[in-house]
């Protein structure tokens, strides 16, 4: 079942549908082989998720700007293999993934005519380094970009990098930007699958530059074989001294080896007198020992004495130490025992006075008793002060809720109007950043221009390095003060000057230029501006100004149309001559078609009768121009030139002032927001400041209440402490003492008479420690006598061995000396042996024995001053293995060049013949192709109003030939878009950006038949145009792609067509055509997720429920309600 218009559910007649079917596509068609059947985009630039289905003929995508229609087309260059540099936009792939997010994808499915199932190309783009960024899969393989390029090319005919059947939005200004050669090539890639027309153009272009430098082969090669000649004479030359430095090279080889002999012998010389030298320092050592015996004999005797005397008075020491322990042992008794003694009188003394304080407390404990007992009686009961708290709790209870829905309210208000001024304050910083027209033009420069911006940054981090300020871009330094006044001065001002930086000595002009040009290997433009005035010379009188401003609209200088720094004017005043331009107005353009305004400004003001050269720019309604007079220097006729000025687009601000009334409508609304919202804030905050000085009084009560409590517990408690102290120390008044000081007397004797046994103990032992301490002191002094005799002794001692210890030490260092020597003679003579034997294994002498004695060298001297010459010799002659080889190759390099010569005639000629067999089909086809072409490109823009042809140009003549140089063949398109005025060729020089559009636009059309591609995309290229011209190329665009099918069934069409626009002029009835596929793209939070979601009749009833809701409750005569709200709608 299906849902009609009206929301009923029916069941279709399947014959009905049959044959709505067979009659849609006899009108409309159906999708070509290659047409694209479905796009879906997971964060992909604008889009986080969008999948979408085009329709098989034209396709309109409408939406506001940056909304994402661009995207689609990006979509679809970069999904089947196509690069970013194809689309204008952007360098680098990974820009296109959404903001925030690692990876996007772009899944496109294209249409199979062939019995195979659609294949689904799926290219992932990720932001991380390394690794296979982008990679693409082809039916759930994964490819690589160029597979998935040369399928769509073989198997569906799809050239992404067409701008025939491809032109981005970036890329429109390119396509008209195009030469005749340009054109030419891209129209032989879109007029056939196997592109053989420009496969044959480059074949025939490689021929011809065969033959135009087979030309010049000739005297190469002879020059060449001379050049042969002459080197083999210089080689022969360099083969002799070659020689010469390989006898040189052997002489030394002798020596170095005659040298290894020789500084061998001399190093078993030096050996042998070391070894002598070891030999006596070895008898020294042997005497100095000798010596050093009877010391040590004696030294060790006095040793031995030392130590027995230690021994001795170790052992009496000892026992002195042992009676001194002994005393303060008895000392420590005497002590304890007296203070026990003392510990004990004390405590008979507290007996007697004990009970005299133990009755104080109990009468002081009484009278507190007392005293809290009326305290209590003072307090309110406690059955009171609990009836008191449970009524102030209450009163409590039922004010909390108001006060806490008092606070919700008041805090999601202020919360709210935080947020509001939060994004007040975020509206308010765009909005002063908007206002800095400056910078944001700077910033608009710089990323369209990465030099100019890496130039701008190196200078501003090196600004320590110039002698004088130096500034720049000119572009971004000037302030122009309309947009109008931004278009002249671009128009005026060259690239190269706009994009320029000035300085002010050649020093910084060198500086800049080396460290950028040169280094950076950046593109840079400086301008010097030495010294400058002020105030510049006008063309004008003050007078003629005057009158030009009154009666001819004038409205100044162009100096006076913007403003920048003096040293910057100065340069465009020097450069450009803005002190002379004049700026107008519509009435100046009124004085220059019907005044004769010109003639005023050629006429000099000196009476010299010369005529002058001007220029100034005018305006007519939405259009500017440019009048440029010049005078010929033979002639001296004024010749004018009139050009159309452009939009600015270095200088235009670098906000449109849509961006602008979109920030302030925004700020507006917050303000009035926070004024709406205020009024509520302040009645919440009354309301909660009443019911918080409510609660504050309930809260005081309670604590109050509380406190009061409290207190009579305290006192409560307090009284029972009291009493129960009291019961107590009464017990205790009752006990008697008696019994304990009997105790504490008998302790008291006991401890007396310990005392006295350690006062005796102590005496005993004292006496025992002076005997001990008198032979102690004895044993004493006859040790240091010994102790004298061994220090004398063993000073000898040390002595001897330091003597010792030295000779010891120089045998050492001359036995190592020695064997250091014998391991260099040891290697010497294995390097000798090794590298220049003189014998065989059997002793035998060998040929080099008698050679190094032939040689008139026998001392070490003589040999490295003979090895010297010859190395001089060697290296005074370059070395050069090569000579012979080089040689025969030279050889036979001009036997074959020789060769080559006699082969250049007839392969010369069998290339012109194979030229001359491409030339005549490619050539046949081409003119037909054009001619085509030129017929359909000329209806077109007749039905415009207009004049267009398009031909076929031959580039130069050569030599000899009938044809051009197929390099410089081309299609030039010519248009006339004013009466009485010949076709010129389409540039932007001449034409206005909307004339080129129509003209580009109306080429398509006229190629689009001739096209194999299945399918075309065009990005806005109605921008500019004025509506009449916008609605003609509409129409054309609709007939040319909505044709119905021809007789070979639904797919023979041309195709399948994508038109991007932002808006479409109201009351098209071009629109009403069965063929066209209207995809609508908004952005926003309440978009469908998929049009799958569109239920067109649900939509259609719910606007009819509300047309006949609001006739029903209008008032007053049926017949004065306005049409649109009468009108139901009765189709999607």
């Amino acid at each position: 079942s299906v849902r009609d218009l009206s929301g009923n559910w029916r069941t279709p007649n399947l014959a009905t549908m049959v044959e709505e079917t067979v009659d849609h596509l006899k009108v409309v068609g159906d999708f070509k082989h290659g047409s694209i059947k479905r796009i879906k985009l997971v964060n992909f630039l604008t889009y986080a998720y969008v999948e979408f289905n085009a329709g098989p003929r034209l396709n309109m995508v409408c939406g506001p700007n940056g909304t994402g229609k661009s995207s689609i087309l990006c979509a679809i260059c970069l999904g089947l293999g196509g690069e970013p540099r194809l689309l204008g936009r952007a360098s680098e792939i990974e820009t296109f993934v959404m903001n925030g997010e690692d990876e996007g994808q772009i899944e496109i499915e294209l249409v199979d005519t062939k019995g195979r199932d659609n294949p689904i190309i799926i290219r992932t783009i990720r932001r991380e380094k390394g690794g296979n960024k982008n990679p693409f899969t082809w039916g759930g393989k994964q490819v690589s970009a160029k597979h998935v390029r040369e399928q769509c090319l073989k198997e569906y005919d799809i050239t992404v990098d067409n701008l025939c059947t491809f032109l981005p939005q970036d890329r429109v200004g390119s396509f008209s930007g195009f030469d005749s050669k340009q054109l030419l090539i891209e129209t032989e890639k879109s007029l056939s699958s196997s592109q053989h027309l420009y496969r044959r153009h480059l074949e025939l272009i490689n021929d011809q530059e065969k033959l135009n430098g087979g030309e010049n082969q000739v005297d190469t090669l002879r020059d060449r074989i001379e050049q042969l000649k002459t080197d083999t004479r210089r080689f022969e030359r360099e083969k002799e001294r070659m020689r010469e430095r390989e006898e040189a090279m052997k002489q030394a080889e002798l020596l170095e080896k005659k040298l290894l002999w020789l500084e061998f012998d001399t190093c078993r010389t030096e050996a042998m007198e070391l070894k002598t030298l070891k030999t006596q320092k070895k008898a020294a050592l042997r005497e100095l020992v000798s010596q050093s015996e009877p010391l040590q004999e004696k030294l060790d005797q006095l040793s031995n004495d030392l130590r027995k005397q230690e021994e001795m008075y170790k052992a009496l020491d000892k026992e002195v130490q042992k009676h001194q322990k002994e005393m303060q042992k008895q000392a420590a008794k005497y002590e304890k025992h007296d203070d026990n003694i003392e510990n004990i009188l004390a405590d008979l003394s507290q007996l007697d006075s004990a009970r005299e304080t133990q009755q104080r407390k109990v009468d002081q404990l009484r009278m507190k008793v007392a005293e809290v007992e009326q305290k209590i009686a003072d307090c309110n009961s406690m059955e009171n002060l609990e009836e008191e708290l449970r009524i102030a709790q209450e009163e409590r209870k039922q004010i909390n809720p108001m006060l806490q829905s008092a606070k919700d309210g008041e805090r999601k208000l202020s919360e709210k109007a935080r947020e509001i001024e939060e994004e007040r304050n975020v509206q308010e910083n765009r909005w002063k950043k908007l206002q800095d027209e400056k910078a944001q033009r700077q910033a608009n420069i710089f990323r369209q221009q990465q030099p100019l911006k890496k130039a701008y940054q190196w200078i501003q981090q090196n600004r320590d390095k110039f002698r004088k300020e130096v500034l720049g871009p000119v572009c971004c330094e000037i302030t122009p003060k309309s947009r109008n006044c931004a278009a002249y001065v671009e128009q005026h001002v060259a690239n190269n000057t706009l994009k320029a930086f000035v300085v002010q000595t050649r020093d910084d002009y060198d500086l800049l230029y080396k460290n950028i040009r040169q280094n950076l290997k950046l593109p840079l433009q400086l301008v010097l501006v030495e010294d400058f005035d002020p105030v510049p010379r006008r063309k004008y009188s003050a007078a003629k100004m005057q009158m030009l401003k009154q009666d001819h609209g004038v409205i100044g200088y162009m100096d006076e149309s913007f403003t920048a720094p003096p040293l910057v004017m100065a340069a465009l005043r020097s450069r450009h001559a803005v002190h002379d331009v004049l700026i107008g107005s519509d009435s100046t353009q009124e004085s220059m078609d019907r005044r004769n305004l010109g003639q005023l400004l050629s006429e000099p003001e000196d009476g010299s009768g010369r005529l002058q050269q001007y220029c100034i720019f005018t305006s007519q309604g939405e259009k500017s121009f440019q009048y440029l007079a010049s005078v010929s220097k033979y002639s001296k006729q004024s010749n004018l030139r009139i050009d159309d000025v452009r939009a600015a687009k270095w200088l235009a601000p670098g906000v449109s002032e849509t961006r602008k009334q979109q920030v302030k409508d925004a700020l507006d609304n917050c303000d009035k927001e926070l004024e709406e919202i205020q009024p509520e804030i302040e009645k919440y905050r009354k309301d909660l400041h009443i019911y918080q000085e409510q609660a504050k009084s309930s809260l005081d009560q309670i604590k109050s209440a509380k406190e009061n409590i409290n207190v009579l517990r305290k006192f409560i408690t307090r009284k029972q402490n009291h009493a129960k102290k009291l019961k107590e120390e009464e017990a205790k008044l009752s006990v008697d003492n008696e019994a304990e000081k009997r105790e504490k007397i008998e302790n008291l004797d006991a401890r007396v008479s310990g005392s006295l046994g350690a006062l005796n103990a102590h005496a005993e032992s004292f006496k025992k420690m002076m005997l001990a301490t008198s032979k102690s002191s004895g044993a004493r002094l006859n040790k240091e006598v010994v102790a004298v005799e061994e220090r004398k002794a063993r000073a000898k001692f040390e002595e001897m061995n330091r003597k010792v210890e030295a000779a010891h030490q120089d045998s050492e260092r001359a036995k190592e000396a020695f064997n250091s020597k014998r391991r260099e003679l040891q290697q010497r003579k294995a390097r000798a042996e090794a590298e220049a034997p003189l014998t065989d294994n059997n002793g035998e002498p060998l040929p080099l024995k008698g050679q190094l004695e032939e040689l008139a060298v026998e001392d070490l001297e003589n040999a490295k001053a003979a090895l010297e010459e010859a190395q001089q010799k060697i290296e005074s002659i370059i070395a050069d293995p090569n000579v012979v080889r080089v040689y025969e190759t030279k050889k036979a390099e001009m036997e074959a060049a020789e060769m080559e010569l006699d082969n250049l005639t007839s392969s010369r000629e069998k290339t012109l013949t194979e030229m001359k067999t491409k030339l005549v089909p490619w050539q046949q086809a081409l003119e037909t192709s054009v001619s085509d072409i030129d017929k359909r490109f000329s209806s077109y823009m007749r039905e415009l109003g207009c004049i267009g042809e398009v031909g076929l140009t031959r580039g130069n003549q050569v030599e000899g030939a009938e044809y051009g140089n197929f390099k410089d063949w081309g299609i030039e398109i010519r248009v006339s878009f004013r009466e009485n005025a010949k076709p010129q060729v389409l540039s932007a020089r001449v034409q206005s950006g909307g004339e080129r559009s129509v003209s580009t636009i109306m080429y398509l059309m006229a190629l689009q038949e001739m096209m194999v591609s299945p399918f075309r995309c065009v990005d806005e290229i109605n921008q500019g145009l004025d509506d009449r011209n916008e609605r003609l190329v509409f129409k054309r665009i609709v007939e040319n792609s909505c044709k119905p099918p021809g007789p070979e069934g639904p797919t023979d069409h041309c195709g399948q067509y994508f038109l991007i626009t932002p808006k479409l002029l109201p009351n098209l009835v071009d629109m009403e055509v069965e063929a066209i596929t209207i995809q609508c793209i908004f952005n926003g939070p309440f978009n469908l997720k998929h049009p799958s979601d569109w239920d067109v009749p649900s939509l259609i009833a719910m606007r009819n429920n509300q047309i006949e809701n609001e006739v029903t409750d209008e008032e007053g005569d049926p017949q004065e309600q306005s049409p649109s709200k009468r009108r139901k709608l009765d189709t999607p």
